[in-house]
């Protein structure tokens, strides 16, 4: 009798993109089967159910779109910082002395703020605030007008600094949803527990229709091909395992232990 050669602790040692690849195609492979036996459908459904929340936690696992634009608005803010420092800092060399002046005027406030460079992301988001709000108070006015390209520094230093705390929280939110919805591993477990019940009733399905006195030949082909195809994705997935650990190893008797039929 054939029977789908399955265990957990196998599926267990994948990688996220090999789990997620060994489960999609087998999803893709049911969902492309013109007839499935109707008491397929329920454990289908479920596996398809617990694999959608691993689809969902892999993909945004794999993009990580909101780390990474929090990450890129921090380095551009690093570098408005420094371009506007490094202006008014320039300033402090004039051989002008109304240019020296304001330069200098500038720089005692910017010192400090020395820590904006250093400090964490968030803590860097209320320095930045501060910074400007001290840099466009009245008093400094006249130092800002009297030094080329600095205004419109800081008026660039204040848009990034405004859009990075935008992507920060919003990161936030979203980190928050992603925690309500679970891990990762957590969803993995769900979705290897799901499957093996699939595969269960796709073996006693098989099991039973070999079984009677007469077998339906179409359901019985229909599994057959079902059990050879998903076989045969484990295998190239098991030889995955064996060629990056040669530890890992199934004998035949070991891999028929792995069945999953209606007496384990």
């Amino acid at each position: 009798m054939k029977a789908i050669k399955y265990h957990p602790s196998f599926t267990g040692r994948l990688r996220n993109a090999e789990h997620y690849d060994l489960y999609n195609v087998i999803d893709k492979h049911l969902e492309s089967l013109e007839e499935k036996p109707a008491a397929l459908l329920p454990a289908w459904n479920a596996f398809r159910k617990a694999f959608a929340k691993e689809d969902l936690l892999y993909k945004d696992y794999q993009r990580q779109e909101d780390t990474r634009a929090v990450r890129i608005a921090c380095f551009e803010r690093k570098n408005a910082y420094m371009a506007l420092k490094k202006l008014i800092e320039a300033a402090t060399y004039s051989h002008l002395p109304g240019v020296k002046t304001a330069g200098r005027k500038l720089m005692n406030i910017l010192k400090n703020y020395d820590r904006f460079y250093d400090v964490p992301m968030n803590e860097a988001s209320a320095l930045g605030v501060n910074l400007a709000q001290d840099l466009k108070l009245p008093q400094y006015a006249a130092a800002l007008e009297q030094l080329p390209g600095v205004t419109e520094a800081l008026t660039y230093f204040i848009r990034i600094n405004e859009y990075f705390i935008e992507r920060y929280t919003l990161r936030a939110v979203n980190v928050e949803e992603k925690r309500n919805l679970g891990n990762l591993h957590r969803a993995r477990l769900s979705t290897d527990a799901a499957f093996q019940s699939l595969v269960l009733t796709v073996n006693v399905l098989y099991l039973t229709n070999e079984s009677l006195p007469t077998p339906d030949p179409a359901q019985g082909a229909r599994l057959s091909e079902l059990i050879t195809f998903v076989n045969s994705y484990l295998r190239q997935h098991k030889e995955i395992l064996m060629r990056r650990n040669p530890k890992y190893h199934l004998s035949p008797d070991a891999e028929n232990q792995l069945s999953v039929s209606p007496s384990t």
